[in-house]
């Protein structure tokens, strides 16, 4: 059953939904203590990978935070400093395991992501170089590599490798006919696949 908390395939679903109420509940005050000892989201952040924090309250402050903005910084995504976000992290989405390079610059609505399609040559996550500026609404995705130096217009779309000192802009575009693609979600839990189809995860 899917429930405001999230699938739920058991017997007990009330006490699941209690559960998770409560969680609610409590939840603001636990956040408010995590913020006084560590004062700010990268401080947290920095704690939860020194310590391999999988849960607590530490773990859902950090996870709260980037929800509360419509936004995903994965843990274990490498940042060499912390980028600069003029406009806040509002909308930005950046993959697990995405590699982000130092003086970078990231305005909002940015998705950095990794590429999950089965039948694709770009499979994983995009390495940004150093001094790299993001205008809003760009989107890089996959396993490409971006260099040192480039600056990548409002509402790029980029999925191809990107040498450094280059300017990267929207332009028309462009529609490629293209037969039998498989536009399945999928996401990988240790060794298993599953994808996703009629509202839930279905392993391969």
């Amino acid at each position: 059953m899917t429930t405001e908390y999230g699938e739920y395939n058991g017997k007990h679903i009330n006490l699941f939904m209690l559960k998770n109420v409560l969680k609610d509940i409590v939840r603001p005050i636990t956040n408010k203590c995590v913020i006084l000892k560590y004062k700010n989201v990268w401080n947290v952040r920095k704690r939860i990978k020194e310590k391999n924090i999988k849960g607590g309250a530490i773990a859902s402050y950090y996870n709260d935070y980037f929800v509360k903005r419509c936004s995903y910084i994965g843990i274990h995504a490498e940042f060499k400093n912390i980028p600069c976000f003029p406009h806040g992290v509002f909308g930005i989405f950046i993959s697990d395991n995405a590699k982000i390079g130092e003086n970078c610059v990231i305005f909002q609505n940015v998705t950095i992501g990794s590429n999950t399609l089965a039948d694709s040559k770009r499979q994983g996550s995009p390495t940004i170089g150093n001094n790299v500026f993001i205008g809003a609404g760009a989107k890089i995705i996959g396993n490409i590599k971006i260099g040192d130096n480039v600056r990548i217009g409002a509402g790029a779309v980029v999925a191809e490798d990107v040498e450094s000192d280059t300017l990267v802009v929207l332009d028309h575009p462009r529609k490629i006919i293209k037969k039998g693609m498989d536009n399945h979600f999928i996401k990988k839990l240790g060794d298993d696949i599953y994808y996703y189809e009629n509202e839930r995860f279905i392993k391969k």
